[in-house]
């Protein structure tokens, strides 16, 4: 459901975030289920950057521009990047599911490698992300896709279609500029 206004919107990414970010751990940097042989993998992996930093003398280099900003900004700015691209968006239809987040400072920070473009990665998941602007230019030629889909042009634009309500058919239809 899409906030009430932006009040309501940062009380829903804030009480979201700490399970969001228990879930990242469990995905992506201790995997629950994980079989020990891959665990293994990842250790002597990770035992080889820290070798290789302490060889250097970057011990501290990585910590203060790798380490730190992987654990403090990085989950921010995936989270909202999440919360960007679905939330309060309705589930009628594929089209309708996500959002796209088109604006520039979205695409060099949020959403890169044409992340932005997420109403074609639910239509077409294998779509690798080169040719992502082009399929998008292609999909505004049909209805469904360019009145049906929420596009959004700017960081600003897309704060505001989360706390604007969706047609109550589903539809979307929200071409959203900033």
């Amino acid at each position: 459901m899409p906030a009430a206004n932006y009040g309501a919107l940062l009380r829903m990414m804030t009480t979201g975030f700490p399970s969001y970010v228990r879930g990242a751990w469990r995905a992506f940097i201790w995997p629950f289920g994980e079989p020990w042989w891959m665990r293994s993998i990842r250790i002597v992996y990770w035992l080889g950057v820290i070798a290789v930093a302490a060889m250097f003398h970057l011990i501290i280099p990585v910590i203060v521009f790798w380490v730190v900003p992987a654990v403090t900004l990085l989950p921010v700015i995936r989270y909202f990047g999440e919360l960007s691209e679905h939330a309060a968006a309705g589930c009628a239809s594929e089209v309708v599911s996500s959002r796209n987040n088109l604006g520039w400072l979205q695409e060099w920070t949020i959403h890169p490698h044409g992340d932005g473009y997420h109403i074609i990665h639910h239509l077409y998941p294998k779509t690798p992300h080169h040719p992502l602007a082009r399929a998008h230019r292609t999909l505004l030629a049909y209805p469904l896709y360019r009145y049906g889909g929420r596009h959004c042009y700017g960081i600003r634009a897309t704060l505001a279609d989360l706390v604007q309500s969706p047609d109550p058919a589903g539809a979307g239809g929200k071409d959203v500029s900033s």
